[in-house]
């Protein structure tokens, strides 16, 4: 049996006013699409002339219009008042008590363009205080240093250590092994200390040196 119903919802529903059918009679009597229950109406009454202009219909029309507008303005009302009660929250400042009275704690934000950059008397650079690798013949009193130097001594990975007199090749061989003026030592330097390299004697003979850190 097909049953005609129209939705009545005050809530904001577009189905509000038009006809529904409903053909099962299993299927609940309700509006599609608010799920409010539909107030029936006679459907021939809803197809026969369009003259319904006044009457009971008309009457019908009038109440919900009239039900829909004093929805719409007690919501605006009910807005109104919500937001100024908000309104006047947000602009209390915030206060805090001391053992002395209560002090106002507004919250204030920096200007950046009052930050001061400059630099306090005394206050180095990071990047000043790393000491960077210069490339320079260095005499070290017992030989002539070709390569980079780091803090004022050799630190290369293959730098030309030329012995002007006899000298130990470096304080950490344990083998306590020196060269003689006129030999030289071709390796890696680090912070002064032999760590690697080939060892050339005047002499013609050549020898691998491996010291480590």
């Amino acid at each position: 049996m097909t049953r005609a119903g129209k939705c009545i919802n005050v809530r904001p529903c577009t189905m509000v006013g038009k006809t529904q059918y409903i053909e099962d009679d299993d299927v609940d009597f309700k509006c599609q699409e608010c799920d409010e229950e539909l107030e029936e109406v006679d459907e021939n009454f809803q197809t026969s002339s369009a003259s319904a202009t006044s009457g009971t219909g008309g009457n019908g029309n009038k109440k919900l219009l009239l039900i829909i507008g004093t929805v719409v303005v007690l919501g605006a009302a009910g807005a109104g008042i919500y937001f100024s009660m908000n309104k006047e929250k947000i602009a209390e400042p915030e206060v805090k008590t001391t053992e002395t009275g209560v002090v106002s704690n507004p919250v204030s934000v920096p200007d950046p363009t009052l930050i001061s950059t400059e630099e306090e008397p005394g206050e180095e650079k990071e990047d000043e205080k790393i000491s960077t690798p210069s490339s320079n013949e260095l005499n070290l009193g017992y030989a002539i240093w070709k390569g980079e130097t780091k803090g004022g001594k050799p630190h290369a990975v293959n730098g030309r250590m030329e012995f002007t007199k006899r000298y130990r090749i470096d304080p950490c061989d344990d083998k306590e092994r020196y060269a003689e003026a006129g030999d030289y030592i071709i390796g890696e330097y680090e912070d002064g200390k032999l760590i690697q390299g080939r060892w050339y004697k005047k002499s013609g003979d050549i020898k691998a040196i491996m010291i480590g850190k």
